[in-house]
């Protein structure tokens, strides 16, 4: 993108982000507000409206003024506009910065109940946290709302893999029913997503009689597989999540610990006692510097440390558990990768400063 476009673009959001903060608009965290999915039927654009756009919910007879700005995708939320209940999208500027939270209409004015065009309930169910879209406004007056949202393909299949740091997970009401939720960051962005609860048997039916009271239905639980994964979690913990949106809500498929790669020298293999437990190390320097890696006995990557040598090129992958680093797999480094950096003859002792 042209060096001018790309500036002009900034410029255009930065105005969206002021403008967002400056109007009475009620955002609402959707985790708390109840919202009948059923309501969200879909709208079709009008090629009678001027210019081929969306109908604008407000004064059809003023001079709408229209742009386009890139930006991130950060949440959906749910807001109040002109006294309607309308879906809201939370964006931020591709290089980081101040969210802008704009309207998007609904398909019928007169429903009270938040109803986005088709193409939003579509796009709802494709975009991910911090993906590149294109957002199409038009102002009428001061209040900017949102016409259009495409999202860049390419740029979401070209930018890299980045972790959440778990936060800490937490108990929330969603539609009169608790849920276990995972809160995660973000560069400076905090986001929530709901665990599915498991399936409910289903109630039986009540004895002794039509006056007999009903049996309260068993209260809810989570998945069993997901909340045993989340149990282990530590505070600053790297993830990889797995997610689809529901409602405009982040609901959580799966967690992993996020998975980094790197080359370098394997410089020596030591021991460290953490805890109540002492685990085998691996000393590698990479071009950063030296990194130790705890190794777990149960590991592939204990077995395929013996094949290895000092002073051997290796490309390593591993995780972060708290404030420590675990092997997750390590092998010769293959001769398409840079070369590993060259140690001098303080390796040795390097190494063993590190491990003390």
């Amino acid at each position: 993108m042209p060096l001018a476009h790309s500036c002009r673009m900034s410029v255009v959001l930065s105005m969206l982000i002021a403008l967002s903060a400056g109007i009475a608009l009620l955002a609402v965290d959707l985790l708390v507000v109840d919202i009948d999915a059923a309501t969200c039927a879909t709208k079709k654009k009008s090629k009678d409206a001027p210019g081929g756009k969306d109908d604008l919910p407000d004064d059809k007879t003023a001079a709408a003024e229209t742009g386009q700005t890139q930006a991130r995708f950060l949440e959906w939320s749910a807001g109040v506009d002109r006294g309607v209940p309308v879906l809201m999208i939370v964006i931020a500027p591709p290089e980081g910065g101040g969210n802008a939270t704009l309207p998007i209409p609904n398909r019928d004015e007169k429903d009270r109940t938040i109803n986005p065009p088709e193409n939003i309930v579509k796009l709802a169910e494709e975009l991910k946290i911090g993906d590149l879209i294109t957002v199409s406004y038009a102002k009428v007056g001061t209040k900017p709302v949102v016409t259009e949202i495409s999202i860049d393909k390419r740029a979401a299949e070209e930018t890299p893999l980045r972790p959440f740091v778990f936060v800490r997970t937490r108990v929330v009401r969603v539609d009169k029913t608790d849920h276990l939720a995972l809160m995660v960051s973000q560069d400076r962005g905090n986001w929530t997503l709901l665990v599915p609860n498991a399936p409910q048997p289903e109630t039986p039916a009540a004895e002794g009689g039509t006056g007999a009271r009903k049996p309260l239905p068993p209260k809810p639980t989570p998945d069993a597989a997901l909340a045993e994964k989340l149990k282990a979690l530590r505070p600053g913990d790297l993830l990889t999540l797995d997610y689809s949106c529901s409602e405009y809500r982040f609901v959580l498929k799966d967690v992993t610990a996020f998975e980094m790669t790197d080359s370098g020298a394997l410089v020596a293999v030591g021991s460290r006692k953490v805890g109540q437990e002492t685990y085998q190390t691996v000393t590698i320097r990479t071009a950063k510097g030296l990194t130790l890696l705890l190794v777990r006995p149960d590991s592939p990557a204990a077995t395929a440390l013996k094949d290895l040598q000092a002073k051997q090129p290796v490309t390593v992958k591993y995780v972060r558990t708290g404030a420590q680093l675990w092997l997750a797999g390590i092998g010769p480094k293959a001769a398409d990768e840079p070369e590993a950096p060259k140690g001098g003859n303080s390796e040795a002792e390097d190494a063993k400063k590190l491990l003390n």
